[in-house]
């Protein structure tokens, strides 16, 4: 038995996208019913030009709407950080709380899934948690978290959970940006669009910090820089042990190397001489 499609109303707050050069050819491209979509581009206040949302004082004004609406599934803000106001610092964990309580409440009220699109820190440690901008309580506050990240090495994409604490924690998606051309009265626009390519155990973690690959260590460098030096032939030692110091190789690991490779070592009139021992020395 197929399940049936949940259709409703969404509303969207992104400032940083224009609503027609950008927000409405990626519904275009993604198939969206565009009757269906309210973007929000600011707040009427009595006796005042049109203003900028506010989630610490509009949340009022948004749930108005969506009673208005009647319909609404999805709230997507687009990040929050753009909406707190002047009087809400986005990395103070009791600023963030009481911003979101009446957000949480209202998708509680309308039964709508509220999206927040948080960018990530510069970090390079720590968990996936501590990976996301600003206060935790931005990570915390929801019941759900994914990182959407593209893994560099493959350049594949992915949306992993981070956090879920209403289902599957562990099932992540992978999926590609592809592009269409869309006609339109002021010309052609090439709108990206999602292609979803399926579930995925990866973890988030794994995406973030990907395991490094396993870098020759400085005694099979210095074994490579050995067989070349000595492909020829018997070569002084001092010659050698020179090639090795402007090769940035210590002479504690060239003497590991040398006896790694039990090269041979004989006496000659200026010194000592180095060789590759052959199959014939043993």
């Amino acid at each position: 038995m197929s399940k049936s499609k949940i259709i409703g109303s969404v509303i969207i707050l992104a400032n940083e996208d224009d609503a027609a050069h950008t927000i409405r050819p990626r519904l275009d491209a993604a198939g969206a019913d565009t009757d269906k979509v309210y973007i929000v581009e600011g707040v009427a206040r009595e006796g005042q030009q049109v203003d900028l949302f506010q989630l610490d004082t509009d949340i009022a004004a948004l749930r108005l709407k969506a009673e208005e609406i009647g319909d609404v599934r999805l709230i997507i803000i687009d990040p929050p950080s753009a909406y707190l106001g002047s009087k809400v610092d986005a990395y103070k964990e009791s600023d963030v709380r009481r911003v979101l309580a009446p957000l949480t409440q209202l998708a509680h009220d309308t039964k709508a899934l509220v999206v927040m699109v948080v960018h990530l820190n510069k970090r390079s440690d720590g968990g996936a948690q501590q990976r996301f901008g600003g206060s935790t309580a931005w990570i915390a506050a929801p019941r759900a978290a994914f990182l959407v990240a593209e893994e560099e090495a493959t350049r594949r994409r992915y949306m992993l959970p981070v956090k879920n604490n209403l289902g599957n924690d562990r099932l992540g998606f992978e999926y590609r940006v592809a592009e269409a051309i869309l006609n339109y009265r002021s010309g052609p626009i090439k709108a990206p669009y999602i292609e979803w390519l399926g579930t995925t155990n990866r973890s988030a973690a794994e995406l973030l910090n990907p395991p490094k690959p396993k870098e020759s260590g400085a005694l099979d460098e210095a074994k490579e820089f050995l067989n070349g030096q000595l492909a020829g032939g018997t070569k002084p030692a001092a010659d050698v042990k020179a090639a090795a110091t402007d090769a940035g190789i210590s002479e504690a690991t060239l003497n590991r190397a040398k006896t790694n490779l039990r090269v041979k070592s004989t006496k000659a009139d200026n010194g000592w001489n180095w060789a590759l021992r052959s199959i014939f020395d043993d």
